[in-house]
């Protein structure tokens, strides 16, 4: 089990990595009690959010804790760092949690204790550089630095790059760096001409520097290679098997406050900054405006759509390597509909 988690944590390093910039291994002791408005029995529910772009998404709920069930205690929890986020669900202790779309398959297929109930956040990477760049075609025999070897990010971009005829060993030069924080160091000293960063990072280097200029979105460029709307699901919100079961009202109806939440991210950057600070998320709020707010794609999806986007998603990351999502493709029971 020790060596499982442990490959757990580094296929969702980078993701998280791109949602939080300090992904230190701990928990913020900011829980919030609250009691809730309809269950029979008192019950208590424990939500957990990944630090960074996901825990955004949570931040209405877990600052204003509006009334959901009667006799229901909800108790947010911001979860730093992947070890973290990764053991609490493969030791089913978290009964709600905003994870990344691959580790829900991961604890699906290895535990059948989770169900995905909705989408929450969509591919947040761009190629960045000072220079025009009007294709992904441009990118050929070009050097893109960028982090996460061999991890979902990286599958999603060499998914990207073969669509378009783009050998991703003979036509492209992808220079790996250690980590986020060494990425944009990279590039606003100029050692890094093309990168691909996610954000908030991005929002920061064009803080910085203003001849960085956005040339490309990597999920758009998903989007066209895959066929979808909406590009790859990077993070989702899982519920556990036995609430949905035994409360499955009471899913439906925090599914429902959680919408709210997530709309309510994406139309007020200014609040949401705030509310971000108070609830110790480490995303600036001096980035946070409507621009950057866009370019996270928090966006809530559930329903048919929400299958048909994820197993697409699943099933390439499951061609290149199967690890990535537990050794297989989930089933239709990974599900929860309203």
């Amino acid at each position: 089990m020790v060596l499982f988690l442990l490959a757990c944590i580094m296929i969702l390093s980078t993701v998280l990595t791109g949602c939080s910039q300090t992904g230190k291994p701990e928990e913020v002791a900011k829980g919030t009690d609250v009691t809730e408005e309809i269950a029979e029995d008192p019950i208590r529910v424990n939500v957990g959010f990944v630090d960074g772009i996901p825990a955004l998404s949570m931040a209405k709920l877990a600052k204003e804790t509006p009334m959901v069930k009667e006799n229901v205690t909800i108790h947010y929890d911001l979860i730093k760092g992947s070890d973290l986020i990764v053991s609490k669900v493969m030791n089913k202790e978290v009964d709600i949690a905003i994870v990344p779309s691959n580790l829900a398959s991961i604890a699906y297929n290895q535990t059948d204790a989770y169900m995905v109930g909705a989408l929450s956040g969509f591919g947040n990477l761009y190629v960045l550089s000072r220079e025009d760049i009007s294709s992904i075609e441009d990118l050929r025999g070009r050097e893109i630095t960028t982090i996460g070897k061999g991890l979902t990010p990286d599958i999603v971009f060499q998914y990207v790059l073969k669509s378009n005829n783009i050998d991703p060993a003979k036509d492209i030069t992808i220079n790996y760096m250690g980590g986020a924080t060494e990425l944009a160091p990279a590039f606003l000293a100029k050692k890094a001409e093309i990168v691909l960063a996610p954000e908030p990072m991005l929002s920061t280097i064009l803080s910085k520097d203003e001849s960085a200029k956005i040339q490309l979105s990597l999920n758009e460029l998903f989007a066209e290679a895959a066929g979808t709307d909406l590009g790859f699901p990077q993070t989702v919100l899982i519920v556990k098997k036995e609430l949905v079961e035994s409360h499955p009202n009471f899913i439906g109806t925090f599914l429902d406050e959680y919408e709210k939440s997530v709309d309510w991210a994406r139309a007020n950057p200014e609040k949401l900054g705030k509310y971000g600070t108070e609830l110790e998320i480490t995303v600036p709020a001096g980035i946070l405006n409507q621009d950057s707010i866009q370019r996270m794609n928090l966006n809530f999806i559930d329903g048919n759509e929400m299958k048909e986007i994820y197993m697409k998603y699943v099933t390439i990351l499951s061609e290149v390597d199967a690890k990535t999502i537990g050794g297989k493709l989930p089933d239709e029971g990974i599900f929860f509909t309203k």
